[in-house]
């Protein structure tokens, strides 16, 4: 997901990303190694940290805790180099916590001319829904597998 629609659709509207940016490694607390998954060069960079969770319960209700917990992992480091933090996390049926749609539409408000805007956003949001879904596909073409051959499949997809 992250590399198909984070980093390469915007990059073909010309906005700058960087794929795990080493920016924060000395902000953080624990001194871990821990870094956001995209870093956008937009006039306040913007970093990004990707999940694609199960749903759990009511729709949204685990992406809501898994969007709190990266940012309380992130946003102290994030905001100390001056930047903006942005949790994106996705539910496996396509449910899209609200940073993420808010991410979406700022970058095209932001960062794309007014006249591409709608395709941005669109371009966005289809390969959201194809790389999902490919993930799906190799997930189950695993666990078929499995359940034949009695072993792991090492897919080249």
């Amino acid at each position: 997901v992250k590399n198909d629609a984070l980093l390469r659709i915007p990059r073909m509207y010309s906005i700058q990303c960087t794929d795990e940016p080493r920016t924060y490694e000395g902000y953080y607390d624990d001194g871990s190694k821990s870094r956001p998954d995209v870093l956008y060069h937009t006039a306040r960079p913007i970093a990004v940290d990707l999940s694609v969770v199960c749903q759990q319960d009511e729709p949204g209700q685990h992406a809501y805790a898994v969007a709190q917990a990266k940012t309380r992992r992130h946003r102290k480091a994030v905001e100390e180099a001056g930047h903006v933090f942005v949790p994106f996390v996705m539910e496996t049926t396509g449910w899209l916590h609200n940073t993420a749609n808010e991410l979406i539409s700022s970058l095209a408000t932001w960062c794309v001319e007014p006249w591409l805007q709608r395709q941005f956003i669109h371009e966005m949001y289809r390969r959201l829904s194809l790389s999902l879904a490919a993930q799906k596909a190799e997930t189950i073409i695993a666990a078929m597998h499995v359940a034949q051959y009695k072993r792991p499949a090492i897919l080249a997809l």
